[in-house]
């Protein structure tokens, strides 16, 4: 009897167990590789979204606090303006975090808020952050540099003045405006507006719309429309009328921070995301050492803004948190020209 031929290739495909464990060793480690590539892949593109993200945070911040800064005191006379005072006078809120009063006899261009914002840091590592609040005639308005066309009327609860009724209709209620002549300047919030009469009037008492409280008429002696008026004679010099911006910046207690831009007393609103500190020095004349909370804001000529932005989580890989930093020097141009030269850079009285 013959023996059967025993031919390897004719057996069923398949792999040795030797053979399998090889396959199975190279292909874990081909997706470890993989995996670790693929780890390594998301955490950098993390983190330059994170430091992108921040970056763009903080310099769209500096921008628009830097030339809000650079254009504070347009229009604005020399010194600040007169806030209602003496008497019976009643404080004139003040925007941002803490529920203040301005100080003082003057509204000054700029009013530094040092350490008002939100505290930074813990333990003995915390500091708090700091406010400003930012004051200008509007150059984009169409009411700049309107003439009041009759003499103001005033009572104890109210003043009106009258301008075109186009200039009127370029008012609502609520803007701030200055009014000047040669015997001096005041602060007002309108409160109600006629264009067909062109009758502006600003009411004592309206929370909503004079929220800073600055429509004062019997109670105080010094800083109202009542100075306006010459002493004695009754009369009232020429009379023009201009609308005020009031600007303010902080950062709130959210986490991460935000810088909150708070126009007037409305609702602050959030325009940077991320923000965790904001400093503000001031320098108030050369050679002296720039201070955060300095004595007389009307002589300041530059401001240096710090600001901190930081990512909203931690680096998925190094567990760091990535913070960027930029602090930009700012020539108030209006009082930095004032300050140099004694002369008022852009008033105009006509």
């Amino acid at each position: 009897m013959s023996k059967p031929n025993y031919n390897p290739a004719s057996r069923s495909a398949g792999f040795t167990l030797l053979e399998l464990l090889v396959a199975m060793s190279l292909s874990l480690i081909l997706f470890g590789l993989a995996f670790n590539l693929a780890q390594q892949l998301n955490n950098v593109a993390d983190t330059v979204s994170s430091m992108s993200d921040v970056n763009e945070n903080v310099r769209a911040a500096m921008n628009m606090v830097s030339r809000d800064l650079q254009q504070a005191g347009q229009n604005i006379p020399v010194g600040g303006l007169p806030i209602p005072n003496g008497g019976s006078a009643s404080a004139i809120n003040r925007p941002g975090p803490g529920g203040l009063t301005f100080t003082g006899t003057v509204l000054p261009v700029l009013t530094p808020g040092y350490q008002l914002g939100r505290v930074q840091g813990s333990g003995i590592n915390a500091f708090n952050t700091d406010a400003v609040t930012i004051i200008g005639v509007n150059q984009a308005s169409l009411f700049n540099q309107t003439p009041v066309t009759a003499n103001p009327t005033v009572s104890g609860a109210s003043a009106t003045i009258t301008v075109s009724s186009t200039a009127a209709g370029y008012v609502s209620p609520g803007q701030l405006i200055m009014l000047i002549n040669a015997n001096g300047s005041c602060l007002l919030a309108a409160t109600g507006v006629n264009s067909s009469t062109g009758v502006i009037t600003f009411a004592h008492g309206s929370a909503t719309y004079d929220p800073l409280g600055v429509n004062q008429f019997s109670g105080a002696t010094a800083g109202t429309i009542n100075q306006l008026q010459t002493s004695g004679s009754g009369t009232w010099p020429k009379i023009n009328a201009y609308p005020i911006s009031m600007t303010t910046y902080y950062l709130d207690n959210s986490s991460p921070g935000r810088l909150m831009k708070q126009v007037t007393m409305g609702t602050a609103q959030p325009v940077a995301l991320g923000i965790n500190v904001m400093t503000i020095s001031y320098y108030c004349s050369s050679g002296v050492s720039p201070t955060r909370n300095p004595a007389s804001p009307n002589t300041v000529q530059k401001v240096a803004v710090t600001l901190i932005g930081e990512t909203d989580h931690q680096n998925h890989a190094s567990t760091q948190w990535y913070s960027k930093s930029i602090t930009n020097a700012v020539a108030v141009q209006n009082l930095d020209f004032h300050n140099k030269y004694g002369t008022l850079a852009s008033m105009t009285q006509n």
